[in-house]
């Protein structure tokens, strides 16, 4: 029974925390790290060079359900949680997400009419997804769900560290630009939640509002530590190779007119297989439990604590025999996370464009959203994008980016976000300053070497030429 309370109280722990779906960063071709997004992206450099740790560092967070704002309130000394308020403003279907990604090393080179790329990304990810009803259970009991079932089949969580070995090409065949990524998945460590069944049914005031609970769910876990492991564990565990994977990105550009562009992009279409110390923990069954017959019980022995302890002991042993825990080492695979990402560009000139990006994702439920940005160089050192996003039912949303190349040195430097222009707030004992007003924030910063420029399309003086962009 002791391991049945430590899944639930895990499971439920875990969902505290707070996509990579960025709106503002796919205009900012001129940057290695854009073809992350689009593999068709065309760079303004032939050599684009990243090295570990400061050519690139992603971190994203979402919570569709609330924003920090709408569930606190200022007190003296800081802010309090409203934990009353939340059932009241979850959707049916929830979604929390966390996202953490670091360069360890790429390159892009253009070799005669084509451009390679290489990248290797640590990458760090925890998509979770939950009922409101789950929630309101919570915090509110199962009073407003008499004489109802309340399922949590859409329950999911899916926790991993993975590291991605990218390999792109890009080509042009007269207006059409397409490029491809293949990836190599190095799976390091995976939590993984699924529910075949996971319901609760509280029966009426004539039925003694008995609860009727329904389970079967797992937790697959793999290459988490057990405690046995030794000094060299850190080591084996950042070399693991076990748990292989695959993945691809595919996209294109076409040039419609000489103002107008197209490009869409479909991202993360692959798999991991995790192979490697497997654990994986399932509990099955059902049980009708009587509160009235506890209730009872504990009444008639108020006086007694060691009576109280032997009734609770009773109906704990016969929940532990109405479900079934089992431990197993099955090996199991987990499904990427696709992205579709579809852009029009209008060409003002080459210096000035304006963008409408259609964003969509799918874990459990699918999730869109709508972005319209505009790009404007200024100069010959300085690129700078806005972007103003609808998502998750939210209309403030102000991304930022800028790309700076100084001249005279091989460097470019850029930053860019979506809801970056916010109310911050830093609550007690957290340094990391926290959006007051979002459901989603992400941002992207680097610095990247760079050589030699390349002559673009629609860069040319006259664009109606037909120029090769790899000449």
């Amino acid at each position: 029974m002791k391991k049945i309370i430590l899944f639930a109280c895990a499971f439920i722990a875990l969902h505290k925390g707070f996509s990579q779906n960025e709106l503002t960063f796919p205009l900012m071709e001129n940057v290695l790290q854009s073809s992350y997004i689009n593999p068709a992206h065309v760079p303004e450099h032939k050599v684009s060079i990243g090295l570990p740790g400061i050519s690139s560092l992603y971190l994203g967070a979402t919570n569709t359900g609330f924003t920090f704002n709408e569930i606190t309130s200022k007190i003296e000394g800081g802010r309090r949680i409203n934990i009353n308020d939340i059932p009241g403003l979850l959707k049916k279907e929830n979604y929390l997400f966390t996202a953490l990604n670091t360069d360890l090393f790429s390159i892009r080179v253009k070799v005669r009419h084509f451009f390679w790329s290489f990248n290797i990304t640590e990458k760090f990810t925890s998509r979770i997804s939950y009922p409101k009803d789950l929630m309101t259970l919570a915090i509110n009991g199962n009073q407003s769900f008499i004489g109802n079932e309340i399922s949590f089949a859409n329950a999911g969580m899916n926790v991993s560290h993975f590291r991605e070995y990218g390999l792109g090409i890009v080509k042009q065949h007269k207006k059409l630009v397409y490029g491809v990524r293949l990836k190599y998945l190095q799976g390091l460590s995976d939590i993984y939640f699924k529910t075949k069944d996971l319901s609760l049914k509280t029966a009426t005031e004539q039925e003694n509002y008995a609860l009727e609970v329904s389970s079967d769910a797992t937790v697959f876990t793999s290459g988490l530590p057990t405690g046995d492991e030794g000094d060299g564990f850190v080591r084996s565990y950042m070399t693991n190779t076990k748990n292989p994977g695959m993945g691809i990105d595919l996209g294109f550009t076409y040039k419609l007119s000489r103002k107008i562009i197209v490009s869409g992009a479909i991202n993360n279409i692959g798999f991991i297989a995790w192979r490697d110390k497997i654990r994986n923990y399932n509990v099955k069954g059902g049980s009708k439990f009587k509160g009235a017959d506890l209730g009872r019980e504990l009444l008639q022995n108020k006086d007694s604590a060691d009576a109280w302890e032997d009734t609770g002991e009773k109906y704990l042993d016969s929940l532990e025999n109405s479900f079934k825990y089992t431990e197993n080492a099955e090996k199991y695979t987990t499904s990427l996370i696709p992205q579709l990402y579809l852009t029009g560009k209008y060409m003002f000139s080459h210096k000035t464009h304006l963008a409408l990006t259609f964003y969509l994702e799918k874990y459990i439920a699918f999730r869109p959203a709508l972005s319209l940005a505009l790009y404007q160089e200024v100069g010959r050192w300085l690129n700078v994008v806005g972007s103003y996003s609808l998502q998750y039912g939210q209309f403030n949303n102000i991304g930022l980016g800028v790309v700076i190349k100084p001249p005279a040195i091989p460097l470019q430097f850029y930053l860019c976000g979506d809801q970056l222009i916010n109310k911050y707030t830093t609550p007690e004992n957290n340094f990391i300053p926290m959006p007051l007003d979002s459901k989603a924030f992400n941002i992207r910063l680097g610095m990247n070497i760079v050589f030699g420029s390349v002559k673009l399309h629609d860069k040319q003086p006259y664009p109606h030429k037909k120029i090769n962009i790899f000449e």
